[in-house]
């Protein structure tokens, strides 16, 4: 009780002061300097464990390499040994990448302007976030719900190395708070941006065009089609590019053995023939793991709806298409950046975000280091 007493005056000035939204800024930047200092150390100490030499190139491991590539070399055949065809490079729509290429050669240097750009995105995201959270929460939960959200291990990891999601959460934060403030034209053209980082942005607009439909005000609806004129740009240049209108389709096939639908729910339902085998390497390990997960979901989907039908419509929709076309191995990293997902976890009585900051901060040191030796993390 006298913890409580003692913090609590502390969280009031934090409020009054209107710093609230520098802290868990600060805080994201102090985890993210560790987990590199660790990663540094860790190379340091056993450089036989590591396939670089710098904590600098876990910005392009995984899909961070990709991006890299793409911005290098942009949409076209990749002179590698073997080459990488085109078609395989039309799965990383241009938004991220566009951005890597345009400062790489500003600074002449590719790996550092991805870095630039990851660890800003990585950071502007926070402060957004808790601008939304405080349109349905107030300031204390916000704050308590905005720390945990920046900490929490698949959040942090893949807003702080080489890949879109700080930009995507980013544009897509932006987008949603521009329309509860009826600033639609720029909502809709910063939800068509993040359409060219990650083809679920097109699902943000999907509620503002049917309360606008509701509300018979067809101009505003008509205005959120721009993210479906977007994807339609983006696929006619794939087809200039290869003369295949579908080619960002083709490089998914790849992972068509890890798609929850064709792989199990089709064999389980109608029974047909898997087209994979079901003793693939993660199958036992991992399906009991992410069947609950896709349960527990399902109820904070429900939960969702309780605070805003917009942001349970959001919700679903965007599990109902990482479900159906989502790779099973990426479900922690898709599931995670359902932003609305993290209003739900909130504390009324901020002196428990002292012991759970600490632990999601130790947390993502581990993180870290396992990311960084090509653990796959989703």
């Amino acid at each position: 009780m006298e913890l409580k007493r003692l913090f609590r005056p502390t969280f009031l000035e934090i409020q009054n002061r209107n710093i609230r939204f520098i802290i868990p800024v600060i805080i994201n930047i102090a985890v993210k300097f560790l987990m590199f200092l660790w990663v540094q150390l860790s190379i340091n100490n056993r450089p036989e464990l590591f396939s670089y030499r710098s904590w600098l190139e876990m910005f392009t491991i995984w899909d961070g390499g990709w991006y890299n590539l793409i911005a290098r070399y942009w949409y076209e055949d990749i002179p590698m040994d073997p080459p990488i065809p085109i078609e395989q490079l039309f799965a990383f729509p241009p938004g991220f990448p566009a951005l890597i290429r345009a400062l790489g050669f500003l600074v002449g240097d590719f790996l550092i302007s991805q870095a630039v750009i990851a660890l800003f995105f990585g950071i502007v995201w926070i402060p957004l976030f808790q601008l939304v959270a405080e349109e349905y929460l107030s300031q204390e939960e916000s704050f308590s719900a905005t720390l945990i959200a920046s900490l929490f291990p698949i959040v942090f990891i893949f807003t702080t190395v080489g890949y879109s999601e700080g930009l995507f959460l980013t544009l897509i934060l932006s987008s949603w708070l521009l329309y509860l403030r009826n600033k639609h034209l720029p909502a809709s053209i910063l939800a068509a941006g993040a359409s060219l980082v990650r083809w679920l942005g097109s699902l943000i607009v999907a509620p503002f065009f049917v309360e606008s439909v509701i509300r018979k005000r067809f101009g505003r609806a008509l205005l959120y089609t721009l993210p479906v004129l977007s994807q339609i740009t983006w696929f006619y240049y794939g087809y200039l590019r290869t003369g295949n209108i579908f080619v960002v389709f083709e490089a998914q096939k790849y992972w068509k053995n890890r798609l929850f639908w064709s792989q199990f729910a089709e064999p389980a339902l109608f029974q047909k023939n898997p087209p994979f085998s079901f003793n693939l390497p993660y199958t036992e390990s991992f399906m009991g793991l992410a069947l609950c997960l896709l349960a527990i979901f399902i109820l904070f989907a429900a939960k969702v709806y309780e605070i805003d039908w917009k942001l349970g419509a959001y919700f679903t929709l965007t599990l109902i298409f990482i479900i159906y076309s989502g790779s099973i191995i990426s479900y922690p990293r898709f599931l995670s950046f359902i932003f609305p997902l993290w209003f739900l976890f909130r504390m009324k009585r901020d002196w428990r975000l002292i012991p759970a900051s600490l632990t999601l901060g130790f947390l993502n040191l581990i993180t870290g280091y396992l990311f960084a030796r090509w653990v796959f993390l989703g």
